[in-house]
């Protein structure tokens, strides 16, 4: 029997590389293929011979995550997809070091990407910083006159590359791309968090009644900046989206 079910994520990102030509994976190829264990999984699974020729099976598979990519490249309705393990964030590279600080009687942590008021999680092990260090960041993701926005389409730039969640706001006339990865552990941390921006290229915020600092704000997560090479393109207005918006049963305001 096939072990398809031992298959991992950049396994099928490296399945999707194939040449159309003669249908066959590229094994010597070290920047498609992360790692040889890839390989050994694939030809285990019975997706390819050890040549890397793909079998009549394997050819079917490449052709649907192939597709499956194209599809989430233009983008799908975040509502739709598979969230990610809201403990990617730990485990997933590139890693990036954790810091615990306090800050008017309450504890942050922060890895440059996201910061947090609260407790660190064990597997982060945080390092002590000096909060003089964070306090002209934290007074300049409070400035400015912020909105809600909602999460409205998830895109990939490719399998195995960055993850994005395009968030909007009620009218579709801001959209603002956040790390899905990022965006997944603080929703999960802050079930009933809200999230305020005010631009492209700008923070976001997480408010929480009655938790954080000034406005309720408990995180912030940076934004991504799709350069000019980058395949995440703003998404298209969604029809329907004012329904899809208060069928999540997020307050309004």
């Amino acid at each position: 029997m096939a072990k398809i079910d031992v298959m991992e994520p950049q396994d099928w990102a490296f399945l999707a590389r194939y040449d159309e030509d003669s249908d066959k994976l590229n094994f010597n190829d070290a920047t498609q293929l992360e790692t040889p264990l890839s390989r050994d999984r694939i030809v285990n699974a019975g997706l390819a011979d050890g040549a890397g020729f793909l079998t009549k099976m394997g050819l079917a598979y490449a052709k649907k995550v192939l597709a499956r990519e194209k599809e989430l490249q233009v983008g799908i309705p975040s509502e739709t997809r598979t969230k990610i393990n809201s403990k990617a964030i730990l485990i997933q590279p590139p890693m990036k070091q954790w810091y615990v600080a306090s800050h008017k009687g309450k504890k942050l942590v922060t890895n440059g990407e996201i910061l947090y008021f609260g407790k660190p999680l064990s597997a982060m092990k945080a390092q002590k910083l000096d909060v003089q260090r964070l306090k002209h960041t934290i007074a300049e993701c409070h400035k400015g006159e912020f909105v809600q926005i909602f999460p409205h389409t998830y895109q990939i730039e490719e399998l195995g590359g960055t993850e994005a969640v395009w968030l909007s706001d009620a009218k579709q006339g801001l959209f603002i791309a956040v790390q899905a990865k990022l965006f997944d552990f603080l929703a999960d941390r802050f079930k009933a968090g809200r999230f305020f921006g005010m631009g492209a290229t700008l923070v976001v915020q997480v408010r929480v009644r009655n938790l954080g600092l000034k406005n309720d704000v408990a995180a912030f997560i940076m934004p991504l900046m799709p350069g000019p090479k980058s395949k995440l393109k703003e998404p298209q207005k969604r029809e329907g989206w004012s329904e899809a918006l208060h069928d999540t049963g997020v307050p309004i305001n």
